[in-house]
């Protein structure tokens, strides 16, 4: 895991290579125009299916902050949410959360951070290489009743799938609570299956189908107590037909931790939890070939590799250093 620096509003980061900045041409120049705001990267590279952190630094409250990252032909990979962080001035200090999936094609790419300062438009961009990752290729028979839960349409597996889509997309912008590394939700439990892998399913009675595996399978027996992989808020709780019993941990704007399969919800929704409370119990409920926890991590909608949050290590985001006073 590569380590990660996260840049200060108060270091001088034009110097940096990470900070994407418009320097004046002139000393005329740099009388006539105030700084560009400055976009701080947590690096230069990252992997398909890691997350992506940036930071909007400005001398001048910012409006209207948009962060996008586009492909060389200038497609649209990945778009984060800004969310005003604490500073001095309000609204100089932004951060967003997103992720790479993890079929995004490897190579060089930009991150844009646009918006108005004062009233004046801005555009500040930052290259960014996103790098090739292998990913392993397994093959898993269903019996029938996983089949049909599979193959089968089904209104309301739509209508759950419209309805989970819509809690991703709704942000707290205040909810700045989880700190890094995160802790594994049933500790050091043998996998079962990887982040990104490829599946393809054997249908009972013939025919196939293909996917990729969007989170890490733990296989632990039904009923093994399950824990908050980091502090946050339970924005839902209850069952759904292909997840089984499903838990969702809001840890940071845009940031989620989705545990499925479950026996058993113990921490109510809408209740705040620590990094290691145990929230629930193991199962093997909804589309599911046996007992195993399913952990989910989503940035900005995007499930990325929940390894990337478990490195020792890390530092933590600029915006939970709790080293200094919470930043609300």
């Amino acid at each position: 895991m590569r380590i990660i620096f996260f840049l200060r509003s108060s270091i001088v980061v034009a110097s940096l290579a990470l900070v994407a900045s418009l320097a004046p041409s002139s000393a005329q120049d740099a009388q006539l125009k105030p700084p560009q705001p400055a976009l701080v990267l947590q690096a230069s590279s990252v992997r398909q299916g890691d997350p992506i952190f940036a930071e909007c630094v400005a001398e001048e409250p910012v409006t209207d902050p948009v962060f996008e990252l586009r492909d060389s032909r200038g497609f649209i990979l990945a778009r984060g949410k800004l969310f005003a962080l604490f500073s001095a001035t309000p609204g100089t200090h932004w951060g967003a959360v997103t992720g790479i999936a993890w079929n995004v094609a490897a190579g060089p790419a930009v991150a844009e951070l646009r918006g108005q300062e004062e009233g004046r438009p801005f555009i500040v961009t930052a290259p960014l290489l996103i790098e090739a990752r292998e990913f392993a290729l397994e093959e898993i028979p269903l019996d029938k009743a996983n089949t049909e839960i599979r193959a089968v349409p089904d209104p309301e597996k739509t209508a759950e799938a419209l309805a989970i889509w819509a809690i991703y997309a709704r942000t707290d912008p205040g909810a700045l609570w989880a700190s890094l590394p995160f802790v594994a939700p049933v500790g050091k439990a043998r996998r079962s299956a990887g982040f990104g892998d490829r599946r393809r399913y054997l249908y009972a009675g013939g025919g196939s189908d293909t996917a990729w595996h969007s989170g890490i399978d733990f296989a632990v027996p039904v009923g093994t107590p399950v824990h908050a992989p980091a502090a946050g808020r339970i924005i839902f709780s209850g069952p759904r037909i292909v997840t089984g019993y499903t838990m969702v941990i809001e840890h940071d704007p845009g940031l989620y931790s989705i545990l499925m399969h479950l026996s058993k919800g113990i921490a109510a929704e809408g209740s705040m939890v620590k990094a290691g409370d145990v929230v629930a119990l193991s199962g093997a409920t909804g589309f599911a070939t046996g007992p195993h926890l399913h952990w989910e991590v989503r940035a900005g909608e995007v499930p990325v590799d929940p390894d990337f949050f478990l490195a020792a290590g890390m530092p933590p985001f600029p915006w939970l250093d709790t080293s200094t006073p919470p930043l609300r």
